[in-house]
């Protein structure tokens, strides 16, 4: 037995543990609080009547409206949200359960590159360290988990077709490839910014035709340029057709806010990726004197191109939070490739500090995010609490004297207070409020939108006060 054999059972069941501990935690975190609607999308939603398809048909013309075409996630919350109208916290359970698969087929694409069934918890492992894939277990309406899903299936689908091409023989099953599109169209319903894998795909096909011999070669560098040319149209199309006052902020000669933005990715995401990034420079060599194969020179390359395009297209509108979801997978499929010959061979000492790491950052980030969120859930619910038993309060909003900070939630907020208790409280007023204005006005602040401005508040009581919100009410009319 090989030392590389010896040490399978070691890399399987360290990276496992790596792997399962951040489920685990959320799992925990949805098993022992109750859980109920968030503060997103999800109040529009429920307010949709009629069955799915009604549903799905709405809500596809309100996007549509906005300037987004995403039939696939329109469906998707149309099902969701019928089937789980009563049940918020079985819908918890099931993103939990989608969220997973998402984050396993793609863990199983980089163990066909690298052939090794362990990686496929080492890339589990590194795609649960990322902050913001956490966004996805809590926050229901959010569309990129989807995504992840159908381009995760794509992945598995092309890689398959290419199999003998891999291995230096000829023939590439084309049924095979063709699924794999139609997979990809999938998630080009999702959500827009998954045309990145398309043209990575279409990229990374091109490249490896340079590698091809035979008819195959022409062939496999016809369709890669097809592939290509058509997801760029695809975005042309978006852009110039399917537009509205909510997308047309979409630019990329917006300069100054895509500098701002590639700053947060560089101090959030970048800081992130940071402790994988130093492990793979360190075990790197490891792998050199053998070098890597052709089908993971190629999953490399494309991985690369894939995040590279992804991060240039959300630029204009964020790199950060939930958009930035899909990078976390994305980084973590490309770090399997390159450690993945390199803890083989590396010291026995060497591969365990890379599965202690895993382990520790992990549960620091998923014991992180789930108690942010649970604390955020349960100030939330105690708001709408609150909210139900102050008709002092709910008059005010019917009156337009509620102001808030927080832009979703000022219209979430009063929308579950009246489905849950038909109170018909009007939505907030998000903005700035009158420094001279009338007693009984009320201020609804939360942390996560923004600066608490002190000063202004100085003759305003705390008539709720919780971490995440508190609710001020102005006591007596500021002197002119």
């Amino acid at each position: 037995m090989t030392q590389e054999e010896q040490r399978q059972p070691l890399l399987v069941w360290g990276f496992a543990l790596a792997a399962a501990a951040p489920f685990l935690v959320v799992l925990l975190s949805l098993v022992t609080q109750t859980w109920s609607w968030g503060l997103m999308d999800d109040h529009s939603l429920l307010a949709i009547r009629g069955g799915v398809i009604a549903k799905w048909l709405s809500y596809f013309r309100q996007i549509l409206a906005n300037g987004a075409l995403r039939p696939v996630t329109t469906f998707h919350a149309a099902l969701a949200y019928k089937v789980f109208e009563n049940a918020p916290g079985l819908f918890h359970l099931f993103r939990f359960v989608e969220v997973a698969a998402a984050v396993g087929v793609w863990a199983w694409a980089a163990f066909q590159l690298t052939g090794k069934r362990w990686t496929v918890f080492l890339m589990i492992a590194a795609a649960m360290s990322f902050h913001y894939i956490y966004d996805a277990f809590f926050f229901l309406s959010t569309q990129e988990i989807l995504g992840v899903f159908f381009t995760g299936v794509s992945l598995l689908l092309v890689q398959r077709s290419f199999y003998r091409i891999f291995s230096g023989e000829p023939g590439v099953s084309w049924g095979c490839f063709g699924c794999g599109i139609l997979s990809y169209v999938l998630a080009l319903g999702c959500k827009e910014p998954f045309i990145a894998f398309g043209l990575a795909l279409g990229i990374g096909m091109m490249l490896l035709s340079s590698r091809v011999k035979g008819i195959d070669r022409g062939r496999i560098l016809i369709a890669g340029a097809l592939l290509v040319v058509l997801s760029l149209l695809y975005g042309v199309f978006i852009k110039v057709c399917v537009t509205a006052p909510y997308t047309a902020a979409y630019s990329f000669t917006d300069v100054a806010k895509i500098t701002g933005n590639l700053l947060q990715w560089a101090r959030k995401d970048l800081l992130n990726h940071a402790p994988w990034i130093v492990a793979a420079l360190l075990l790197g060599r490891k792998a050199l004197p053998e070098g890597f194969s052709l089908r993971e020179q190629w999953g490399f390359v494309f991985g690369v191109l894939y995040y590279i395009i992804f991060l240039l297209l959300i630029l204009p509108w964020s790199a950060v939070v939930y958009l930035a979801t899909p990078l976390g997978v994305i980084f973590a499929f490309v770090i399997t490739i390159c450690v993945a010959r390199s803890l083989e061979k590396s010291a026995s000492s060497a591969a365990g500090w890379v599965m202690v790491m895993a382990l520790v950052i992990n549960i620091a980030v998923a014991g992180y995010a789930t108690t942010r969120e649970m604390i955020y859930h349960l100030d939330t619910q105690n708001l709408l609490v609150w909210a139900s038993v102050h008709p002092d309060f709910q008059e005010a909003s019917r009156q337009g004297r509620v102001f808030s900070n927080a832009p979703e939630p000022s219209v979430a907020i009063p929308s579950h207070a009246n489905r849950r208790w038909g109170l018909n409280m009007a939505n907030f007023q998000n903005g700035e409020f009158s420094r001279q204005g009338s007693p009984s006005e009320y201020f609804v602040y939360s942390s996560r939108f923004g600066g608490f401005p002190a000063a202004a508040l100085k003759s305003w009581r705390a008539a709720f006060y919780g971490k995440y919100w508190q609710v001020y009410e102005r006591q007596q009319v500021p002197p002119q």
